[in-house]
């Protein structure tokens, strides 16, 4: 069966005594994206889902299948844009899916490569500008063989 639209996948759970269990019994969030410079697909690490946990998606299409020995429903769903919401078990408020910063530079070898580059570049800099202050501080110290013969005719003459 193919289904279209905002999706609510899960049930919210209260305290209730029956035999009833959660709708989402595991799965996985995928996010796909692109890399930074070159724009290909990239993967990123999946989040996984809780037993009992509600995900909340909105313009999304998908697949639920049900097989006859199964004890429930094998669904697949793709959203392209908008972001996933995830409302865990007990949970008061739903839970924005997004990929760290981290988990990006990790998966994005471009980005990391870029990022290796300017912290090189920030310590070259770094280094010579303290190279420079101590080549002025150095300078400015010592002084030189024509101040030495002035200071000792100086001294000789008093």
């Amino acid at each position: 069966m193919n289904v279209s639209g905002d999706l609510q996948v899960g049930r919210t759970l209260s305290d209730a005594t029956d035999d009833y269990y959660p709708l989402v019994k595991s799965g996985q969030v995928v996010i796909q994206d692109k890399t930074a410079f070159s724009k290909s697909p990239l993967t990123l690490s999946p989040q996984f889902v809780r037993p009992g946990d509600t995900l909340l998606l909105t313009q999304a299409k998908g697949i639920i299948r049900a097989q006859l020995d199964a004890s429930g429903f094998i669904g697949v769903f793709t959203q392209q844009g908008n972001s996933v919401q995830i409302m865990h078990l007990y949970g008061k408020e739903a839970e924005s899916i997004s990929p760290s910063f981290i988990d990006r530079v990790i998966s994005d070898s471009e980005l990391a490569f870029a990022l290796s580059v300017l912290v090189v570049f920030i310590q070259f800099v770094g280094f010579g500008i303290s190279t420079l202050f101590r080549l002025a501080m150095f300078s400015e110290s010592v002084s030189g063989p024509e101040e030495k013969w002035k200071d000792r005719k100086w001294r000789k003459t008093q």
